[in-house]
């Protein structure tokens, strides 16, 4: 049942343009803002008696911290009888709301809102390497002019030894086994081998490989320059005339024309270092020349790889191959496993010898044997020295986007380790950092020495123990997580890569799954490190797996990454991936509900903005996935209760479901079941009463604290209704105010109210006022003038908007003009005309676009739709006959367009749907004319109270049912109540407010009873 819940929490209505019926799952909250799962800047403590809320440390406005350090901790007490999750979710979408700060208020800090630091760090450039030029320029028999051999010296060509047979066929089986080595790594890929070639033949084969390749595939071009001179100082590489009586030279850049880009190029001579450094002198010297041919973009995406540095000659130790660079490029097991036994072979077994590592059981491809153990441990190891060693961006373009290319990569470590100890220093373009001495090595040297241990028994049928590398690896990422969470960011584990690797083994998935989700479960950070390691294709591929003991860490993982990356979802049509959450959605056996919700939440990603994923999810039945999860009488319950949910996502997404339901319904219990758990409210129970110095014009709640604000005509009155404290704010500058009248406040609204509250007025007079310290000593910040002159006595309409940065206020009245302000800049950032004679009366703005859409309504009883993007008046709203007492904007039933509520003086209440203006779809009579007007839009489906001439205050639903109707006043005499000038509801609580022409102020909280 609990499951249930949490899933039902979350099932959204979504119109689809292949059916009116399709529903899909949605989570209560963003996964960010979840407090248990995805950590919030705030620190929530729950004690005995109260819930305190105390938001974290945060910079300024300009994003530095204060020179008189972090602002001290904001704390929210509530009463424990007061807690319930609808404040605590309203409370913490409130903490994510924008700050404004006037110009003259410095050093107001910002609370600080999740960060998704690293966003979107995927891999995103996929090349692919399809042609391969091997080109051999040996000579067999014949040492080129400028090299000196010693004797004994290296003979062996990818591993034969051409001294052997005649040349011309030791010729044809190098090339052949060069290309065997090469497909181990890319076997899709079209190798063409040329031999001892001339300038034309070569020239051929380029030309040709860069026309059949695909325009971004890379074409990788190796050449051997064994039996020819080295390069010359002008890159220069020799090749064969024709006769093959001459050496002749070859430009690199007439070579890198041939081949077009992107190209990669192998370098196996001596002084290959030169020719690096050549082009990257050129081609920053000729960049311009370069641009003019149009070569840029071949020239910037060439990589070349070099076996030493220029100047330098390869060594001709005897125990090693005459290709040693190419041998670590292509064979770097065997290469490797050498190595280690001509610097280590005393310690090792005696009956270990060299002729044993071309024995070694196993394949490459196969991680059970000994071979194909080495090789994985290999690739680990220098995945996670790349990972730890390089910039984050160039061990993306050389690691993760091209498949030979990071092969050959991975192996040039190898090559920079084995021929350092030769005094010979492989080179790169890009460069990169040294990386021969990492202690990552020292971890592949154990791994090597325990299997070659191992190798005697091997080679007598004895059945091979796999390496503890990988299991004493999760265990130093364990022990790394157990500090990591010590520290507000730790310095990345060393030990990631190895993670990613491990998913590739069944013994050790599962372990190393839970590990990644305690990992990311650090933060955003976490998740973009995970991503950039390249971890998302090995997730995304054991979504085809079918043990169920990955299903929690598996969802878990995907939950946090699309939270942070969105980027993401696609991939869950790749396929039909979304069917393995489906399955988990209908898992209520084995599965928990935080799973299941999860679950939810990513099936909603992935048909939420993405048409190929909501096209699977109507054939994947996700409607009825949904629905059967709402069979239950008490998630019904919980649904409808949920219509009135603060967060008004939540209720949005509720309020759909059930008026689908009951359009849909055709069981009568089911649809009484749904209708008659509408509850009814009354404001019966007194907060308090009290009768001030002022008449009050304006009321407003604070959010946050037991403050509540009352205008006077020029005096603030603060009451702290929890302790009876009082607090005035005295009269305003009387410079501005004219002989012939006197101004009065008659708007309120507060500014930054979850952190130091200011406090905005408006005045009669066209003038608005910015306080703070309201409760303390109060001090004007700014104040300028809306309008030079109203003239009217219905005073200055203002609608604050704090939504976006920078807030925006608007403001209107008897002017024919309505103007927007940027608060935070004092300036005027919009104004329209109203097109109207009547002074405008109130104000509302549609959340739902941005602000870009606000509603005015008139002395004449019109009511206007503006749109600032189109600058003018959209739509008019015509029924009311009197002045307008207020709008807003209601999206009540979760449509697509925003319904409107306004009120007019005569007693008319009206429902108007934007989509149709001929008249209100609603409307109902209050039967006396209204002075005062607001809306609570989170009770319930909203509740509406009028403040009438008749001396009462009513409470109605908003499609007229009246829930209590508050007359007299509590105690004994119970009095009449004066007529209301002013109302306000809290913007969470059921706490309505109003103060009336006999100066007596009322506050009430609400019971809810069932009907």
């Amino acid at each position: 049942m609990l499951a249930a819940l949490h899933v039902i929490e979350g099932i959204s209505k979504y119109i689809s343009p292949h059916s009116h019926d399709v529903v899909c799952a949605r989570l209560v909250h963003d996964p960010e803002r979840l407090c248990s799962a995805f950590g919030h800047p705030s620190v929530l403590v729950v004690m005995s008696s109260r819930v305190v809320l105390h938001e974290a440390a945060a910079p300024t406005l300009n994003g530095q911290q204060s020179k008189q350090g972090p602002p001290a901790p904001h704390s929210i007490t509530v009463p424990a009888s007061e807690l319930d999750p609808e404040f605590l979710k309203q409370l913490l979408l409130y903490l994510d709301a924008t700050l404004v700060f006037p110009r003259k208020s410095p050093q107001l800090s910002i609370p600080e809102v999740a960060e998704f630091e690293e966003n979107s760090t995927r891999p995103k450039e996929r090349m692919k390497t399809m042609c391969v030029a091997l080109v051999l320029c040996l000579n067999i028999g014949v040492d080129p002019p400028d090299v000196i051999k010693v004797s004994p010296c290296a003979r062996m060509e990818c591993w034969i030894d051409p001294t052997k047979m005649v040349s011309q066929k030791a010729l044809t089986k190098i090339g052949a086994e060069l290309q065997r080595q090469y497909e181990r790594w890319q076997p899709k890929a079209r190798y063409k081998p040329c031999l001892d070639p001339n300038m034309e033949d070569l020239k051929k084969l380029c030309t040709s490989l860069r026309r059949n390749a695909k325009a971004d595939d890379r074409v990788l071009f190796h050449y051997n320059g064994h039996g020819v001179p080295r390069p010359t100082s002008n890159g220069e590489i020799w090749v064969f005339n024709k006769q093959f009586t001459q050496y002749m030279p070859l430009s690199i850049f007439e070579l890198c024309r041939w081949l077009g880009g992107p190209s990669l190029f192998v370098y196996d001579c001596s002084n290959a270092g030169m020719l690096i450094r050549y082009f990257v002198e050129t081609y920053e010297r000729n960049e311009d020349e370069f641009v003019k041919q149009g070569l840029t973009d071949t020239f910037k995406n060439t990589i070349i790889l070099a076996a030493c540095a220029a100047n330098e000659q390869l060594p001709q130790a005897k125990e090693l191959p005459a290709d040693v660079f190419t041998a670590c490029l292509t064979t770097p097991v065997k290469m490797a496993l050498r190595w280690f036994y001509l610097q280590n072979g005393p310690l090792l077994d005696k009956d270990v010898s060299l002729d044993m590592f071309d024995r070694i059981p196993g394949q490459l491809n196969d991680r059970r044997t000994m071979l194909g153990e080495l090789n994985w441990i290999f690739t680990a190891v220098t995945d996670t020295i790349a990972f730890n060693s390089l910039p984050r961006e160039l061990f993306q373009r050389l690691f993760r986007s091209d498949l030979l290319l990071a092969s050959l990569f991975r192996n040039f470590l190898l090559t920079e380790r084995v021929l350092r100890a030769y005094s010979c220093h492989p080179q790169s373009h890009p460069a990169l950092p040294p990386m021969h001495s990492h202690p990552m090595w020292q971890a592949w040297d154990l791994a090597v020495h325990t299997c070659l241990c191992q190798l005697p028994a091997v080679a007598a049928n004895i059945p091979y123990e796999p390496s503890g590398f990988f299991a004493e690896q999760l265990t130093a990422f364990e022990v790394w997580l157990s500090f990591a969470r010590l520290q507000p960011r730790p310095a990345p584990p060393e030990q990631l890569p190895v993670l990613l690797q491990v998913l590739l083994s069944q013994a050790h998935r599962t372990r190393a799954l839970e590990l990644l989700g305690k990992f990311v479960d650090l933060g955003p950070w976490a998740v973009g490190l995970v991503l950039s390691v390249g971890i998302f294709p090995y997730i995304s591929k054991l979504l085809q797996s079918s043990t169920r003991e990955l299903r929690p860490s598996l969802v878990f993982l995907w939950t946090k990454i699309l939270a942070v990356d969105r980027t993401c979802e696609t991939d869950l049509a790749k396929d039909e991936q979304h069917r393995y959450f489906i399955s988990v959605l209908q898992d209520s056996k084995d599965m928990s509900a935080e799973h299941r919700t999860m679950a939810a939440f990513i099936l909603t990603c992935f048909v939420r903005h993405n048409t190929q994923g909501k096209e699977l999810g109507v054939q994947s039945n996700l409607m009825t996935t949904c629905l059967d999860l709402m069979a239950d009488e008490h998630i019904l319950s919980a649904l409808r209760s949920l219509a009135g949910d603060p967060y008004p996502e939540v209720a949005e997404m509720a309020s759909r479901l059930v008026d689908y339901l009951l359009r849909k319904a055709t069981n009568a219990a089911l649809a009484a079941f749904l209708t008659s758990s509408e509850e009814q409210i009354r404001f019966d129970e007194l907060l308090f009463t009290d009768k001030l110095a002022i008449k009050t014009f304006a009321v407003k709640f604070h959010p946050f604290e037991p403050l509540l604000f009352f205008a006077g005509a020029n005096e603030i009155a603060i009451l702290n209704y929890e302790t009876n404290e009082r607090f005035s704010i005295g009269c305003p500058d009387t410079r501005w105010q004219t002989p012939r009248s006197s101004a009065r406040i008659t708007a309120l609204s507060l500014l930054n109210a979850h952190s130091s509250a200011l406090l905005l007025t408006g005045s009669s007079d066209g003038v608005v006022r910015i306080w703070r310290d309201c409760t303390e000593r109060a001090e004007m910040v700014t104040a300028w003038r809306a309008f030079t002159e109203l003239a009217s006595d219905d005073g200055l309409v203002l609608e604050w908007d704090q939504r976006k940065t920078p807030g925006t206020l608007f403001t209107a009245g008897s002017a024919r003009t309505i103007r927007i302000w940027d608060v935070q800049h004092e300036r005027l950032a919009d104004e329209m005309s109203t097109g109207e004679d009547s002074a405008c009366t109130c104000l509302a703005v549609d959340w739902s676009t941005d602000g870009h859409v606000f509603a005015a309504g008139f002395g004449d009883g019109s009511l206007y739709l503006f749109d600032r993007r189109q600058r003018k008046a959209t739509q008019a709203l015509r029924g009311h006959k009197s002045l307008l007492v207020n709008t807003f904007f209601h999206d009540w039933e979760g449509g697509e367009g925003p319904r409107i509520l306004s009120g007019c003086r005569e007693g008319s209440v009206r429902l108007w749907d934007t989509r149709v203006a001929a008249d209100s779809y609603m409307r109902f009579e209050v039967r006396s004319r209204i002075t005062a007007m607001e809306l609570h839009p989170l009770l319930g489906r909203g509740v509406v109270a009028c403040g009438l001439v008749n001396n009462s205050v009513n409470v109605y639903s908003v499609f007229g049912d009246l829930y209590h109707s508050i007359k007299h006043h509590e105690g004994f005499r119970g009095e009449r109540i004066g007529i209301p000038i002013a109302l306000a509801f809290h913007p969470f609580f059921a706490r309505l407010a109003f103060g009336c022409d006999d100066q007596i102020t009322t506050a009430y909280t609400c019971a809810r009873k069932k009907p």
